[in-house]
């Protein structure tokens, strides 16, 4: 969207863009700051995640509302960049996020990275309340180990731990 002033992060309701249009479950349009963290809530949301959605509509009204946030963008607004998101009463966009709200888990919390960009990945992002999910993420900050290897990671997905991804790491599913 323009050096130095954030992205949109375009996802189907599977956080995922390889599917046909007759797979298509709706998108989910994120704002995201130079840091690649959510400034707000969705800027776009359709479908439930389940249900088949009319991929050409959908997709049509997705892009006119990406036009409508380009055309309608301010300057940025100054502050602190690195922050925690918290969604209160998340019940999607997938299956995790709607198992966990029915489990009485509805706040959903995405860490923000760390100064050098690593990331913090929790065993679960679900938690009963906000204060809850706040002290998981100080814990995970405190105790998560940095992944330097394929097994370390394996380990820690295991054992349910909090872990560190450095800038760079590339998931072994996905290389």
């Amino acid at each position: 969207m323009g050096a130095g002033r954030g992205t949109l992060e375009i996802a189907d309701r599977d956080f995922s863009l390889s599917h046909g249009p007759d797979e298509h479950t709706g998108w989910s349009i994120f704002p995201r700051d130079e840091s690649g963290w959510c400034l707000s809530s969705p800027l776009y949301i359709s479908g439930d995640g389940e249900a088949v959605v009319a991929c050409g509509a959908d997709s049509f009204a997705a892009a006119a509302a990406v036009a409508a946030h380009i055309a309608a963008r301010q300057a940025p607004v100054h502050g602190p960049l690195r922050r925690d998101h918290v969604w209160e009463e998340c019940t999607g966009p997938n299956r995790h996020c709607k198992k966990a709200h029915r489990q009485g888990r509805p706040v959903h919390i995405i860490p923000a990275a760390f100064a050098d960009s690593s990331s913090l990945v929790l065993p679960t992002h679900h938690y009963a309340s906000q204060d809850e999910a706040r002290a998981a993420v100080a814990d995970a900050r405190r105790t998560a180990d940095t992944i330097a290897a394929d097994r370390q990671l394996y380990t820690a997905r295991r054992l349910r731990r909090p872990y560190r991804l450095l800038p760079g790491w590339i998931d072994p599913t996905r290389r």
